[in-house]
């Protein structure tokens, strides 16, 4: 069985970069942040983002530690 840790939303920017990654992506439109959650042991972790144009019943994209999909 897989054991995941990942970092509190506070710390995820400092945990990322510049180890793994340059800058952290942004919302192309608003610039904002994706919004990032994680579980109370941070053994599991979303990051969402909205589509501009999204199919009915769609708001956008999410992201977890087993997959990606639309919500």
């Amino acid at each position: 069985e897989k054991q995941y840790v990942f970092p509190p939303a506070e710390n995820l920017k400092s945990a990322l970069i510049p180890r793994y990654i340059v800058t952290m992506p942004t919302d192309p439109v608003s610039k904002q942040d994706y919004l990032y959650e994680v579980g109370p042991n941070f053994e599991s972790f979303t990051i969402r983002a909205a589509l501009q144009n999204p199919e009915p019943g769609t708001t956008g994209y999410l992201c977890n530690q087993v997959e990606c999909k639309t919500y």
